[in-house]
């Protein structure tokens, strides 16, 4: 038996993929009727909306085929000797516009018939309208679109594309960023570089907004007062000694104590991720760079769109010596809190298995080659088409 599941799909979501694929279990073949309807005034014209949904539904069942339609469903489905149509109903004002839009073309075609699917209730109040109004206001999109569609709405609501920069410690992360600072404005590109160390600094010794101040309350608890600055406004504001924590977190003795303080820092940082990009109505080319962006779980910001650095061991061991003033037990001690480089592919591998359309480059850096960063350059912009 073959159907049609017929939409918009102007911002796919969670919930249109979850009626295609309970639909998909039911029937012998689920066309994906995708509707041209200028009167809605979308934000994808159809053939990004077709694109778009063939790229996410590579990984789902092949009985599931997508195509446009202008003009009347019935005369879509006439054609393709189908008479049954698949429509998602989250509640009461669903079922009253699928019920009249039946009677409606049930008057013209008998032979048309309806099967209303009730909405996953997690996605009962989803919608397009409210997905896309949640990213004009900044706010976090990833719990209801796939990385490949939250990357579209952020490049064509919010005009971002960010790019997450992380690799192994002393592998040169911060000098690839100023490389790739520079080269993009002669593309023609407006680019911005958010350091993730900065932000999480700022959480720790400058923020004193009432949450910030209970988050730093509930790290001195956690980690004890030797990580308490006392030198400036401590009693009031509490910030943090951020050497004194680094100690504690890196100590080769203290296996879980950097996990503890990465899941505790996780909504402080989104937040403030968040009011960062608003206050400073940032748009164009964003280079994430943060260390941890894979082990703190942070690669649905970047959309899987990564590079990855990494350097010779001895190389790497080198500058951090030379930089932070640390032994080169120290340095082994903080290494063996990282994945290693073949660690961070592997986790981007199986989650750019998970979900199509993302990408992730790797770059070696043991000496200050410009020519690799012009390469790599190109190589993104192709990917990501901007």
């Amino acid at each position: 038996m073959k159907v049609v599941y017929p939409g918009t799909f102007d911002g796919l979501h969670y919930g249109h993929l979850d009626i295609m694929e309970r639909a998909s279990r039911m029937f012998d073949e689920v066309i994906i009727a995708i509707g041209n309807n200028e009167t809605k005034k979308p934000l994808f014209n159809a053939n990004e909306r077709y694109r778009m949904l063939k790229e996410t539904l590579q990984n789902y069942n092949s009985n599931i085929s997508v195509y446009k339609f202008n003009g009347m469903l019935n005369d879509f489905m006439w054609k393709r000797n189908i008479n049954i149509v698949v429509r998602g109903v989250r509640n009461e004002d669903d079922f009253k516009s699928v019920k009249n839009t039946h009677d409606f073309i049930w008057k013209i075609d008998k032979s048309y018939e309806t099967i209303p699917l009730i909405s996953n209730i997690q996605h009962r109040n989803l919608s397009s309208s409210m997905v896309k109004a949640v990213e004009h206001h900044g706010g976090d999109i990833s719990h209801f679109v796939p990385p490949n569609i939250k990357r579209q709405l952020e490049k064509k609501i919010s005009e971002r594309i960010f790019i997450g920069i992380t690799g192994m410690m002393g592998a040169g992360k911060n000098f690839i960023v100023d490389l790739l600072m520079r080269v993009y404005p002669r593309r023609g590109k407006s680019v911005y570089s958010i350091d993730f160390d900065r932000l999480v600094r700022d959480i720790h010794t400058k923020l004193i907004d009432t949450r910030y101040i209970e988050f730093r309350k509930e790290l001195i608890k956690k980690f004890g007062l030797s990580i308490h600055d006392k030198s400036r406004f401590a009693d009031f504001h509490y910030f943090i000694n951020t050497k004194e924590l680094a100690k504690i977190v890196f100590n080769k003795n203290s296996k879980y104590e950097l996990k503890y303080l990465s899941d505790m820092l996780y909504e402080p940082a989104m937040h403030y991720f968040r009011d960062y990009l608003r206050m400073r109505d940032l748009r164009g080319v964003i280079f994430l760079n943060c260390p941890y962006l894979i082990e703190y779980n942070l690669i649905n910001l970047c959309n899987g769109n990564m590079v990855i650095i990494n350097a010779d061991d001895e190389v790497r061991k080198e500058r951090v010596m030379k930089r932070d003033g640390i032994t080169e037990e120290e340095f082994l001690v903080r290494s063996s809190h990282q994945l290693s480089f073949e660690g961070k592919k592997l986790c981007l591998d199986s989650w750019k298995n998970a979900h199509p359309g993302c990408n992730f480059w790797t770059l070696k850096n043991n000496q200050e080659n410009c020519n690799k960063i012009y390469e790599l350059c190109e190589v993104i912009s192709d990917e990501l088409s901007f």
